[in-house]
């Protein structure tokens, strides 16, 4: 609007051109080019198909507060207050990059999917999210997936499907890993190593506004790879009823009902998260826990 209600004031007043020739408003086009870039990157049609598009593209805010700085006769005292803020916040996430990482087990399903398990990374709240940088896959790319495991868990479980390119360059990196696992394995003289897989996480991130477990009945659905925050949220409903301290009748409920739909689209696809439902299932029909758990795929 700004942009151009002032265009139209220079049309009028027939100074556009020895207005735009001037450094100020030439600074100033340019930020708001930016700042157009990013708001068409950030559509959800875009987001979604060319992820790498909308997230590189932010990088353009350097342009647009580097201009609105120099453009905006008053640009500082709007502008720098939010960039100090963004500067605390990557300061805390570059410290968090280098906690101490290990990939416990990283496995191949049907469907293109691949399930790590990892040591060092614990949430506070199910569904939550986890930015992960595989050095073998790429130098700058960080990938945001939810993780399937519930809080308090000692390992957290990622799953990543082989959709975009960035999770079939991972996909292809982990395969090409086991088999050299394999090969190692089949020496004699030769020991696996554990750590092959290089990699650097920032997180969890994310807290939802629903308190899971305090209603009677929780149901969840989910299709596909959508299954992993299901997955984290019935863990944690499961487990938190199984503490001692829990009083369920401040609840208003003496027993919590789970009902969890996922739809998949190849039966092979179940096997993605056959041992966390066996596991919760087993659970659950312990009598001593108040949790009535009930599955359809």
């Amino acid at each position: 609007i700004h942009f151009a209600l002032n265009t139209r004031h220079y049309i009028q007043t027939e100074q556009l051109d020895t207005s735009y020739m001037n450094t100020r408003i030439q600074v100033g086009i340019m930020a708001w080019i930016a700042l157009c870039i990013i708001a068409i990157t950030s559509v959800g049609f875009i987001r979604r198909r060319w992820f790498e598009a909308f997230y590189y593209s932010h990088a353009l805010f350097f342009v647009f507060v580097v201009g609105a700085l120099i453009h905006a006769s008053k640009g500082p005292e709007f502008v720098l207050p939010g960039l100090l803020l963004w500067v605390v916040d990557r300061t805390i996430r570059f410290a968090n990059n280098f906690r101490r990482i290990e990939v416990i087990s990283a496995t191949q399903y049907p469907g293109d999917l691949t399930k790590l398990k990892i040591e060092g990374l614990q949430t506070t709240h199910p569904g939550q999210i986890a930015w992960i940088q595989v050095l073998g896959v790429s130098y700058l790319n960080w990938h945001p997936f939810t993780v399937a495991s519930a809080p308090r868990d000692k390992e957290a479980v990622l799953a990543v499907r082989g959709l975009g390119t960035y999770t079939k360059r991972l996909q292809s990196h982990t395969a090409n890993i086991q088999d050299i696992q394999r090969t190692m394995r089949a020496d004699e003289t030769a020991t696996a190593h554990s750590g092959l897989l290089k990699m650097r996480l920032d997180g969890p991130y994310g807290v939802g506004h629903i308190c899971w477990g305090l209603y009677p009945v929780t149901v969840l659905v989910a299709g596909g790879i959508g299954i992993t925050p299901g997955i984290s949220i019935a863990t944690h409903i499961v487990k938190s009823a199984m503490l001692p301290d829990v009083d369920m009748s401040a609840t208003g409920c003496h027993q919590r009902h789970i009902h969890l739909l996922w739809v998949i689209k190849d039966r092979r696809h179940a096997q993605w998260f056959e041992e966390e439902l066996i596991n919760l299932s087993s659970l659950a029909a312990d009598p001593a826990v108040p949790v009535m758990l009930d599955v359809t795929m």
